[in-house]
């Protein structure tokens, strides 16, 4: 892998899961093996859900990242402001309740 990477000055790791307090479980990996290698690191978490990748996010994601846009863990297409107003709700009520059914009606009623 360092003989691969080496010359890089950025990698950008796609991930289909997150493990919390982690990031990606690949990217994790990845960061060990080129311990000794000075390079910039992203982890993009795609897949959620099922959710396809299409070539307009990619192209948005590869030029964020050659820009300097890109935080060290990114989330492809996430509906950041859906996601707010889902943990607002939550932290409001403060009990386990139907957040994919909030979620589903905020997609809904919003576009």
């Amino acid at each position: 892998m360092h003989a691969a990477l080496g010359g890089s000055r950025q990698v950008v790791l796609l991930e289909r899961a997150l493990a919390v307090g982690i990031g990606g479980i690949v990217s994790a990996n990845v960061r060990t093996a080129l311990s000794g290698i000075q390079l910039d690191g992203h982890t993009v978490v795609a897949w959620l859900g099922g959710r396809a990748i299409t070539k307009a996010s990619l192209h948005r994601l590869f030029a964020d990242a050659i820009a300097g846009r890109l935080e060290q863990l990114t989330f492809l297409d996430l509906d950041t402001e859906l996601m707010e107003r889902e943990l607002a709700r939550m932290a409001r009520n403060r009990r386990s309740g139907p957040s994919a059914e909030n979620i589903l009606r905020d997609v809904g009623s919003n576009r």
